[in-house]
């Protein structure tokens, strides 16, 4: 890549995979309408695609809710990655943080190490419009995901200690607040109240996750959404902490 990108012609470049396949004919136009004087770097959505079968749809929830996090990080002025098969930057903020150099031993880190180095200053923008994703096969087996999950966290050691609590702070406090809900309902004097508040905080997140998960184009999950969020509370740090996070293919 860093070959490519010293040989490109032009200031602004888009990237995606080998094995994606645009939305539309209209990706490049979109993706390039998103740079501006001050918007050097563009974040746009790789979903995958939809197929029959448990594994295809955790791998979709899962890939929803990556988008989510970095999206909304990136709006609340936190951007910690983007993703490879749909990205866009211009070669000066690649020079300015002399490229992927920081990295170069690690076989990952174009699209999360690179973005925390390069994205300064609100000079990142976000592209969500349907026109503009990338869509790409997902994994056909469990080994073959998980081997993907493995490959993704090699570059989690190297975050800032902000960026894995932020990350960190949204499980934690859902665990928490499932292990209040459960113990308080044992005490008869809270039993009515532990109720309404569980209730209005499922409601409330229901609404917005739900709204959420429809920019992305992923309405499917939203009848669940409830369901979805507590079993991904649990399920997500179970995933990190069991697959084996070495980096094994050394460039």
């Amino acid at each position: 890549m860093t070959i490519g990108i010293k040989g490109a012609k032009y200031e602004h470049l888009v990237f995606t995979d080998a094995d994606c396949r645009p939305a539309s004919n209209q990706w490049l136009r979109s993706m390039s309408n998103s740079f501006s004087e001050k918007h050097e770097i563009v974040l746009g959505y790789g979903p995958y695609k939809k197929k029959k079968g448990l594994l295809n749809r955790i791998i979709r929830f899962d890939t929803a809710w990556i988008a989510l996090n970095y999206f909304s990080f990136a709006k609340a002025g936190l951007p910690y990655m983007g993703i490879g098969r749909n990205m866009a930057y211009t070669k000066s903020v690649f020079n300015s943080v002399s490229g992927f150099k920081s990295h170069y031993s690690l076989s990952s880190g174009d699209d999360d190490l690179f973005v925390q180095e390069a994205a300064k200053k609100r000079n990142y923008t976000i592209n969500i419009e349907p026109d503009a994703y990338c869509h790409s096969d997902p994994a056909s087996t469990w080994e073959k995901w998980v081997r993907q999950k493995s490959r993704h966290f090699t570059t989690t050691d190297r975050y800032k200690v902000i960026k894995k609590l932020m990350l960190g702070i949204y499980p934690l406090t859902l665990l928490l607040m499932l292990i209040s809900f459960v113990t308080l309902l044992f005490d008869s004097n809270f039993i009515w109240l532990t109720l309404a508040i569980f209730i209005f905080v499922l409601a409330i997140k229901w609404i917005v996750l739900g709204k959420a998960f429809k920019k992305l184009n992923e309405s499917t999950f939203i009848a669940l959404l409830p369901l979805l969020d507590i079993a991904y509370a649990f399920f997500a740090p179970a995933l990190y902490y069991a697959i084996d996070k070495k980096d094994k293919n050394k460039w």
